[in-house]
């Protein structure tokens, strides 16, 4: 599929607009031919509704969606060389979405996360410090095997790693400190990397301060639920990283991200909005009418994207809420305010699913 391949090959955050609103359009026709002709209920649902009819032309308000919730509910595939299915993670007893992909999918989703997170932490590649359980060691269960597989795609910006909670959940003092050594001494730069409910509960509300240099960088995801319960918002948790570890605001990274569209995620950096990449765009919808809404206003988030080509996930509806909160010719950042109380709680696995390996 040369129109994805073409689309991935733009810089996420330093494009020409026009040329890039040109390919990604292009782009988005094309996928959408592909699934109509590929998948059944993705045809016959835009049919019967009579959606996109017309496919020379495109407006992405009109554009069609699908609720995220479908993949629970429902086999959707536009490809029949899938070599693996993705079950989401989730919290005990919900159903899970069940994401199929071919190799060739996997591949160009890699390639969107690792264009991101090189524009995030530069192409060389660095040590990583993960606030985590090794999954390899003794201890083994179905969430830690999620978060596992959710850290697998960020493993390819890492020189290497070392996880640095035991099998108890505490945190290694004494390698931490060792390790943090180890790099000053060598001048080595690194990344402290982990979920963001366990990097509060096991680094920052440790006893210990740790102040590490102003070049190091923090990466946290994974849901907000836990914290919003303890009343911790982003820029709280902000402030603590700052205090705890000295890490500079501008090198704290909030990463947004959900099953259902892989590998395109949406950085938060400091206390600025997420950013939306060339990859994809977003829309926001009124909860009631499914309008779209002006910038500013709350409402679901809707997520469109060519890249998905195994199965009909170009344009998902999320069942999170948010807004807008900036807008400039090539930038793009939104809000993240919660979920309605009917909606089902994501589980740990927000970016990355279980058993995601490519």
């Amino acid at each position: 599929m040369e129109y994805i391949k073409k689309l991935l090959e733009i810089n996420p955050y330093d494009y020409d607009i026009n040329q890039r609103n040109e390919i990604f359009n292009y782009a988005l026709i094309k996928s959408h031919e592909h699934h109509m002709l590929n998948c059944k209920e993705y045809k016959k649902w835009n049919t019967e509704n009579k959606i996109f009819q017309n496919s020379g032309s495109i407006n992405l308000k009109n554009f069609p969606y699908l609720p995220n919730s479908i993949f629970k509910k429902m086999r959707l595939v536009s490809s029949k060389n899938f070599y693996k299915k993705i079950s989401s993670s989730g919290t005990s007893g919900q159903k899970k979405s069940q994401i199929y992909l071919d190799k060739n999918n996997a591949m160009n989703q890699s390639i969107a996360l690792s264009k991101i997170l090189n524009a995030l932490l530069g192409s060389k590649k660095k040590p990583f410090l993960i606030i985590d359980v090794d999954p390899q060691g003794g201890l083994a269960n179905k969430e830690m095997s999620a978060r596992a597989a959710g850290m697998y795609g960020y493993m390819m910006a890492s020189s290497e790693h070392k996880y640095l909670l035991d099998e108890n959940y505490n945190l290694k003092t004494d390698l931490l400190k060792k390790i943090v050594k180890e790099f000053e001494i060598k001048k080595q730069e690194f990344i402290i990397i982990g979920y963001t409910y366990l990097m509060f509960k096991k680094l920052l509300e440790s006893k210990k301060i740790f102040k590490f240099s102003k070049k190091t960088k923090l990466i946290h995801f994974g849901g907000w639920k836990k914290l919003r319960e303890e009343t911790i918002n982003k820029k709280k948790l902000n402030k603590l990283i700052i205090k705890k570890l000295g890490i500079s605001l501008n090198n704290i990274f909030d990463i947004y991200g959900f099953s259902e569209q892989l590998g395109t995620v949406y950085p938060s950096i400091g206390n600025q909005g997420c950013k939306v990449p060339a990859y994809s765009e977003v829309i926001v919808r009124d909860t009631k009418t499914l309008e779209p809404l002006p910038d500013g206003q709350i409402g679901y988030l809707q997520f469109i994207s060519p890249i998905p080509s195994s199965y009909p996930g170009i344009s998902i509806l999320n069942d999170d809420i948010g807004k807008i909160i900036k807008k400039t010719k090539n930038i793009k950042e939104f809000e993240v305010i919660g979920r309605p109380n009917i909606s089902e709680d994501r589980g740990c696995g927000d970016t990355l699913p279980e058993d995601y390996y490519i």
